[in-house]
């Protein structure tokens, strides 16, 4: 037994060897080499599996592009053939890229090229402008799309339209007053508080007017509030103390918001501002001082005075009030400090606006002209009123853009140069087309995607049109926005429709209105009653009660002026009619 034992072992541990030299060769073909191995056979494939590809290093300030390399590693002298890929996006689960290019890290050979085509695996720019505005026609548009990749399976949806609307059309006279302003702090919009009414213009849209958030009851001031990514809106009822929009979507949100809880039942927020820092103040009706997160010492000389506007100015929050001059708090003690009125400094106590130019803060007032404060060296500089700088004591605002500070005074326009220290021409209202006393004036600074291409002045008279002054020496009156529009005088003596045009004749101006814009014309302003028109099928003749004849052509300017002097018998005058045998105006 033993020795047949012993002869069966060596027989077993040949048979052992052989099979094991053989398998080799018995593999050939069929040799499977995964990505990082680092042994090959004489023949073989390599199955990457799906790698994930992070691309880095991008720069779109300079133009330089994100890469990301896939290096594999092959066999000295490897003929490679049948080389097969497959790219893979799941936008759903952030597996995208914008605008790739696929290729060969040696050659530069192209494999893929999405280059200005969006992105691959989300799309997030539609084709050709972007965002996308037009008009229905009539009750659909299809002008927008996104460009997908052939077998391309959309998975989620988000579209975010805003309402873009044409200007505001009535028959009966109003005044539109901004109550606030503010500027999105991304893309430029501008966003105006027009009574009960959260309006958003985008200079590069046509309507500019790109979305509304109406009914808002109450509404007083608002301010951009970064940190909380939202627009505040504050409310004068004792309900609902604030409203907030947010600035990526303009959703509305809901409350309660932290700033509520410095506001007693019988105070409403009147003044809002930002402050270096990105924190919200809050003025009241009361002028007592209010800030989420942070207690404020009562104002001593909290009452019955309005905030009408809020500035900081190295630490001290300035509070321009209406009855009660300018309010100081210094942040850093925690103290308020004497107040500026008419018993020291001021000689007025209604502060319409507080403006800091080069250092000096400018204080607006609403009959004494503008007071000047020099910050650093805390002394008074002369004040600028009727009696030397301006045209009128009633200051509506003050808003600088480039080198030029702009002063709206009664139905006038003024510009500081602030760099030379010197005023120059000044504009009056009706020279760029606005015929009502000033009433806002609102600055647009160029930056962002929704702003205007320069810095602009709006300047408002209440009619819901705005002239825009852009930058010049001095500025310039470079067009016109049309946010609202409705006639001017509140009677109507007489009406002739020429050309699609309608002519009403009222007190002091002519209105006139264009059926094929649908909006009212710039009114003509004769200052006196007009009480009836005529047309000879080229021009348009107008009576008046004590001012004689006009004579307009039909794009609103004068032609003729007919009194007294001109052989009328008088300057009253009550009908007009046209005699087509004769061609004559009777």
């Amino acid at each position: 037994m033993v020795q047949s034992h012993r002869t069966t072992v060596p027989l077993f541990l040949v048979g052992l060897m052989l099979i094991a030299s053989l398998t080799p060769v018995l593999q050939l073909g069929t040799a499977i080499n995964h990505r990082n191995a680092v042994e090959w056979g004489s023949g073989g494939f390599n199955d990457t599996g799906w790698i994930s590809l992070d691309a880095v290093g991008a720069d779109p300030a300079s133009g330089i592009l994100a890469e990301g390399d896939l290096h594999l590693t092959l066999a000295p002298g490897a003929i490679v053939e049948n080389l097969s890929f497959e790219v893979r996006v799941n936008g759903s689960n952030g597996t995208w890229v914008e605008q790739p290019q696929l290729s060969f890290v040696d050659t530069q050979t192209q494999i893929m090229d999405w280059r200005g085509l969006g992105g691959f695996g989300q799309q997030n720019d539609l084709m050709g402008a972007d965002p996308y505005s037009s008009r229905l026609t009539p009750n659909a548009n299809a002008g927008a799309s996104w460009l997908l990749p052939g077998d391309a399976e959309v998975t989620d949806l988000v579209v975010e339209a805003l309402r873009p609307a044409d200007a505001y059309v009535t028959f009966t006279p109003f005044t539109l007053d901004v109550s606030a302003t503010a500027l999105h702090p991304e893309d430029g919009r501008l966003y105006l508080l027009i009574n009960e009414t959260l309006v958003q213009l985008d200079a590069t849209n046509d309507p500019p007017v790109i979305e509304l958030a109406e009914n808002i009851t109450g509404a007083s001031t608002m301010v951009v509030d970064t940190i909380n990514d939202m627009l505040l809106v504050s409310i004068e009822d004792d309900v609902t103390q604030f409203r907030a929009w947010s600035l990526t979507d303009s959703t509305e949100l809901s409350g309660p918001f932290t700033i509520e809880g410095g506001l007693t039942t019988d105070q409403h927020v009147t003044s809002m501002m930002a402050d270096s820092g990105g924190l919200v103040w809050a003025g009241t009706n009361e002028a007592d001082l209010i800030v989420a997160g942070v207690n404020v010492t009562s104002n001593p000389s909290a009452g019955s005075d309005t905030v009408t506007d809020m500035l900081e100015v190295g630490g001290v929050v300035y509070l321009a009030t209406d009855g009660g001059g300018v309010m100081r708090y210094d942040t850093s003690s925690s103290q308020w400090l004497s107040s500026w009125d008419t018993q020291n400094s001021l000689p007025s106590d209604s502060v319409v606006q507080l403006e800091l130019m080069n250092g000096i803060l400018m204080i607006g007032l609403a009959d004494a002209g503008i007071v000047r404060y020099n910050v650093a060296t805390s002394s008074w500089l002369a004040t600028w009123t009727d009696a030397n700088w301006l045209d009128s004591n009633d200051v509506r605002g003050m808003a600088q853009s480039g080198e030029w500070l702009h002063i709206l005074a009664g139905d006038t326009l003024h510009f500081y140069n602030m760099t030379m220290g010197a005023f120059s021409t000044s504009k009056a209202l009706q020279d760029i087309g606005l015929v009502r006393d000033g009433v806002d004036l609102i600055t647009w600074p160029n930056g962002g995607v929704r702003s205007p291409g320069v810095d602009t002045i709006l300047v408002g008279d209440g009619g819901g049109s705005f002239a825009l002054i852009e930058p010049a020496t001095p500025p310039t009156h470079a067009s016109t926005m049309l946010l609202a529009s409705g006639p001017t005088s509140t009677v109507m003596h007489d009406a002739l429709e020429v050309n699609n045009v309608v002519w009403v004749a009222g007190n002091e101006v002519i209105d006139r209105f264009d059926k094929q814009l649908n909006h009212w014309l710039t009114p003509i302003e004769t200052g006196t009653i007009n009480q009836a028109l005529e047309t000879d099928g080229n021009s348009v003749w107008v009576a008046t009660s004590d001012h004689g004849i006009y004579n307009f052509a039909f794009n609103g300017s004068q032609i003729a002026h007919l009194m007294i002097s001109d052989n009328l018998n008088s300057n009253d005058a009550d009908y007009l009619a046209f005699d087509v045998t004769r061609s004559t105006e009777v």
